[in-house]
């Protein structure tokens, strides 16, 4: 397909070692129902295979933009897509990801609707690496739900969100070591001054491995406890501090319950509807026929 001279939307994918997951991930976000879109991946250094898989996609279709460059890391990954972007709007993507084919529309048509809306995220089903679903991600549909515990988190899914260009290009991603809670900081800075919401239909599906980096996850907490310190510190009531506290440790004891018992104290399909199954398994058929063999 030829590429918009103005895409209404830009879709930023950044990837570093897609392995076996990516391709799906670009055909998801290729095969939408809304067209006006660009998709602008950033190869992060990658040294597998995946460079191959996005020569392929970007000789098929000119709406794919491809840089390749060495590792900077997400976060530098993002702002570059976000200065590249030239739609009115920026989707965020994740490699290992599967957008169904109406979530642009759908989202786009949410933020036509309300013009002070910033950012949409879509509700989520969990899939894992065998394409089967493990639960929903957790979510809230409107701003002051979505914000009303921020030392709880912002349970609002960052590879499904959409939002205003130059929302984006305000706030960016703080270039710091934030051990990927890159999303929970710029909501943290954001949300006094931002409007959000949920698309209260599931429209994509959140990739969670089976095995958990347990020290990586340790250390992933800990940024968001320093991030949230820094915030409260300066811009929220001083309970907001003392209670981020009790989460972290709350967390921490929750997370060593589950490491050494090996529970992971959610069951399987965990608050997902039957027809949510079926629609899932028509996006994986109707994926699988339009797949690029590489």
């Amino acid at each position: 397909m030829i590429m918009p001279i103005n895409p209404t939307v830009s879709v930023i994918l950044p990837v570093y070692n897609g392995g076996i997951f990516l391709a799906d991930a670009i055909s998801s976000i290729l095969n939408q129902t809304y067209k006006d879109f660009e998709l602008i991946v950033i190869d992060d250094g990658s040294t597998d295979r995946t460079a191959e898989v996005l020569d392929h996609f970007r000789k098929q279709d000119d709406r794919v933009r491809l840089i390749s460059r060495p590792n900077r890391g997400l976060v530098a990954s993002l702002n570059e897509g976000i200065d590249m972007a030239r739609g009115r709007f920026i989707a965020r993507m994740d490699a290992d990801d599967i957008s169904y084919p109406n979530r642009l529309e759908r989202q786009l048509q949410l933020l036509q609707c309300d013009p002070d809306l910033d950012l949409v995220a879509a509700r989520a089903i969990l899939i894992d690496e065998n394409n089967q679903i493990t639960g929903a991600f957790s979510f809230a549909l409107q701003h002051q739900d979505i914000c009303k515990r921020p030392w709880l988190g912002f349970h609002f899914a960052h590879p499904t969100w959409m939002g205003k260009t130059s929302w984006f290009q305000k706030y960016r991603y703080a270039l710091t070591n934030s051990d990927r809670c890159e999303d929970q900081e710029i909501l943290t800075r954001s949300y006094l001054n931002s409007k959000f919401c949920t698309l209260d239909e599931v429209v994509f599906a959140y990739r969670i491995r089976s095995e958990t980096d347990w020290q990586q996850l340790f250390k992933t907490r800990c940024s968001v406890l320093k991030m949230q310190q820094h915030y409260f510190q300066s811009d929220g009531p001083y309970q907001f501090l003392i209670i981020a506290h009790i989460v972290f440790l709350a967390k921490i004891c929750l997370d060593y319950c589950k490491k050494i018992t090996g529970c992971n104290f959610q069951p399987v399909t965990s608050g997902v509807k039957p027809a949510d199954v079926a629609i899932w398994r028509n996006v994986i058929v109707d994926l699988a026929k339009k797949k690029i063999l590489l």
